[in-house]
C-alpha cells in the first residue's frame, strides 16, 4: 500500500512538472515551432485513456465521456490548490532539480523527491498543505480510475493487467548440485 501511495505522489508531481515541461526543445537552424501546438493531454485525458489495443464500444465510449465530464472540474479545483503553492518558478525550479538530479546518477524516487524538495524550499505549513492536496488529487485519481476500469468489459480489464516478466526457468537445485 505504502508503494502505492509513493507512486501515486510521484505522478502528481510528474502532472504538476508537466505544465512546466517544454514539450520538445529548441534548436538552432529548426524549423519555426507551430503558432499553435497541441495542448498537453490533461490529467482527466490520461486518467480515462486506455492503451492502443483496449477498442472501446460507442456505449463505453459515451461512459467515458460522462466520467470525464464528472470528473474534469475536480481535477482542475485540486490543481488550482496545487498552483497556490506549485508557482510557475517553483515548477521550474522542481523540473531542473529533476534534470540535475538525474545527471548526477539519481535514480530512485526517494532521491528525487529530496532534490525537489531541497529546490522548492517550502516552509513546514506549505509542505503539509501540499502533502493534503496531493493526497486528494491521488484519491481522486484512483477513484476516476476505479469508475473508468468499470466500463470495460473483463477481457479488457485483463488486457490491462501487466505481464509477468519472461524469465529464464530456474535449475532444479538437485541437479545443479550434481
Amino acid at each position: 500500500m505504502t508503494s502505492l501511495i509513493r507512486c501515486l505522489s510521484v505522478f502528481g508531481w510528474a502532472l504538476l512538472l508537466a505544465g512546466a515541461a517544454p514539450a520538445h526543445d529548441k534548436t538552432p537552424g529548426a524549423k519555426k515551432e507551430d503558432p499553435n501546438p497541441p495542448a498537453p493531454p490533461s490529467v482527466v485525458d490520461f486518467v480515462f485513456n486506455f492503451p492502443r489495443q483496449i477498442k472501446l464500444s460507442e456505449d463505453q465510449q459515451a461512459k467515458i465521456a460522462v466520467l470525464k465530464k464528472e470528473y474534469a472540474p475536480k481535477f482542475v479545483e485540486v490543481q488550482k490548490k496545487s498552483a497556490t503553492i506549485m508557482t510557475p518558478e517553483r515548477q521550474k525550479a522542481a523540473t531542473a532539480a529533476v534534470k540535475q538530479a538525474i545527471a548526477d546518477g539519481k535514480k530512485t524516487n526517494k532521491e528525487l523527491q529530496e532534490a525537489i524538495n531541497e529546490a522548492l524550499k517550502l516552509s513546514k505549513e506549505e509542505q503539509a498543505q501540499l502533502q493534503e492536496i496531493n493526497a486528494a488529487g491521488n484519491k481522486l485519481f484512483v477513484e476516476a480510475q476505479k469508475k473508468a476500469r468499470e466500463v470495460l468489459t473483463d477481457e479488457q480489464r485483463e488486457q490491462l493487467k501487466p505481464k509477468p516478466k519472461d524469465r529464464p526457468p530456474e535449475k532444479d537445485k538437485k541437479t545443479a548440485d550434481k
